[in-house]
């Protein structure tokens, strides 16, 4: 008597945790579908994004066992392939941040600021990069006066 309902207030409540469809299986059915229709442009800007998003990926599960200089090829990578994603410029100037790169750092910071001048963690990772440069620089350069 009470199942019926219970079971409805129960699929009700797990509705909203279901899982969003991936991102990569979704520009892989735009690929196949762009390449079925013979628009191999789309197709392979499709195939483009899904190495890009494989890379970053990637680059994050480097990053957290923790193997920054892997992180860092597979950023670079990923970069490569989305050079305007935001999220992919700044994952790879904490990348750089972490193997003490700083100076490398700079150039996709610089351009995630440049693309999206609103963007929080751009500046903020743009400021700690200068931040740590400058405490490695000055000493060295007041190191050589001498």
């Amino acid at each position: 008597m009470f199942s019926f309902p219970a079971f409805f207030l129960l699929l009700a409540l797990l509705l909203p945790f279901q899982t969003p469809r991936d991102s990569i299986r979704i520009h892989y059915e735009r690929a196949e579908a762009s390449r079925g229709r013979g628009d191999l442009g789309r197709a392979e800007a499709e195939y483009k994004a899904i190495l890009g998003e494989a890379y970053n990926k990637l680059g994050k599960v480097s990053a957290a066992l923790p193997d920054y200089p892997g992180s860092v090829s597979a950023f670079e990578a990923g970069s490569a392939y989305q050079p305007e994603s935001n999220e992919a410029l700044i994952d790879l100037a904490i990348a750089y941040f972490h193997v003490q790169k700083f100076d490398n750092a700079l150039e996709p910071l610089n351009r995630a600021v440049s693309l999206y001048p609103n963007s929080a963690g751009a500046h903020h990772m743009l400021g700690k990069t200068y931040s740590c440069w400058e405490s490695l620089i000055r000493p060295w350069t007041s190191f050589k006066q001498l």
